[in-house]
């Protein structure tokens, strides 16, 4: 019996020595930012992140938490936020998504607002003139206004001249209007704003 009882003992740790430990589990992967995007956009739109393209994706170092697209009445933390921005085209519409880490959001931009001709206040109004001329830009590009950033607006300076751009400021000029920088699609465009109208400087040739 008890050579019985040592062999069934031996048997038993012969089979626990043939089993293989327990697999540890594998860390999570990361989504990658254009992941994130495409996520955050199938969500915004009701569709599938598979039918979500991705254009670009380009690192950022955002000034605060809301990833360089504030939203009114919000106030967030005043820290540098590494992160990207991507765009992504969905159901024929572009979107800008910011993103840092596995958070993402749409940044959703004013509509543009019509410039009332002709008058004193429009041409003060730095904001309007800027929407303005992001809207079109979107139209001469054929994108959505949401994905056309304002980086700069400043006074055209009586004097300075802008290299391409059929419109002279004038030494003794007392005010020539504003120039607009816009980003769309990785480039740089420069606009004159004032209360008449909005146009590229130099001329687009969207065709």
């Amino acid at each position: 019996m008890v050579t019985k009882a040592i062999l069934v003992l031996f048997m038993l740790l012969a089979v626990a020595a043939c089993e293989e430990p327990p697999a540890e589990p594998r860390p999570a992967v990361e989504p990658t930012p254009g992941e994130v995007a495409q996520r955050v956009v199938s969500e915004a739109v009701g569709i599938p992140a598979t039918d979500v393209e991705v254009l670009s994706v380009t690192p950022e170092t955002f000034s605060d938490s809301s990833l360089g697209c504030p939203e009114p009445g919000m106030a967030y933390a005043q820290v540098l936020t590494a992160g990207h921005q991507v765009l992504t085209e969905a159901n024929g519409r572009r979107f800008d998504v910011r993103v840092a880490g596995r958070a993402g959001r749409v940044c959703r931009r004013p509509k543009s607002a019509p410039i009332p001709p002709g008058t004193e206040s429009a041409a003060t109004d730095t904001q309007a003139l800027a929407d303005a001329a992001r809207s079109d830009l979107a139209a001469r590009l054929g994108i959505d206004a949401d994905t056309v950033q304002a980086l700069k607006i400043s006074s055209w300076r009586p004097g300075t001249a802008l290299t391409g751009c059929s419109i002279q400021c004038q030494p003794d000029a007392s005010q020539c209007g504003y120039l607009v920088t816009l980003m769309a699609d990785q480039r740089r465009y420069t606009y004159h704003a004032d209360a008449a109208r909005v146009q590229p400087c130099p001329p687009l040739n969207t065709r």
